[in-house]
């Protein structure tokens, strides 16, 4: 039997081209999926500055980008991950303290997603003691804020949840406190 070497050359040559043309189509497929994904978390960004309704509307944009983060290797989501957790860190702040609609329906809707995001595990695990403290206060504040007098149902859903993303806060502390040591 003899063997024709330049018919088993060719054939290896054409897998290698075969190869080579998919490793460049989901190079350029990770590529453009990660562009994709810079550009909808700048969209997401951008409407959460724009009151009630355009924050709702980033929320549900930014969960987008947070489940679209699963198609990137693990050390390509931090950056993603920070930004979130700095987004809703400060926006919370806002709301909390300032927000001229924060007993509205909506509003209290919005705090009530990004403060049970923000509480997720794979969130406040970046929060320093620092964040942990002046959120636990600010919180605290806007449940004085509404007082007894607050009669709204999703206000006093929120009210009744804030306690529980307090101990979180806490626990996280906790847990800082104990990496220091």
């Amino acid at each position: 039997m003899t063997v024709d070497w330049v018919a088993v050359a060719t054939g290896a040559l054409g897998i290698a081209t075969v190869v080579g043309a998919v490793v460049t189509i989901r190079s350029t497929a990770a590529q453009n999926r990660r562009q994709q994904l810079a550009d909808m978390a700048t969209t997401a960004i951008d409407y959460f500055t724009r009151g009630t309704q355009n924050r709702s509307a980033g929320i549900a944009a930014m969960k987008m980008v947070q489940v679209s983060l699963a198609s990137l290797k693990m050390n390509e989501r931090e950056p993603y991950r920070e930004a979130i957790r700095a987004l809703l860190y400060g926006q919370l702040l806002h709301v909390y303290m300032y927000g001229e609609n924060r007993f509205n329906a909506l509003e209290v809707y919005n705090l009530d997603s990004m403060s049970s995001w923000l509480c997720s595990e794979e969130l406040v695990s970046g929060l320093s003691r620092q964040q942990i403290d002046t959120l636990i206060a600010t919180m605290e504040k806007y449940a004085k804020d509404a007082g007894p007098g607050e009669n709204d149902a999703p206000v006093k859903n929120l009210l009744n949840k804030l306690p529980a993303w307090i101990r979180k806060l806490k626990e996280q502390c906790d847990k800082l406190l104990d990496a220091h040591q």
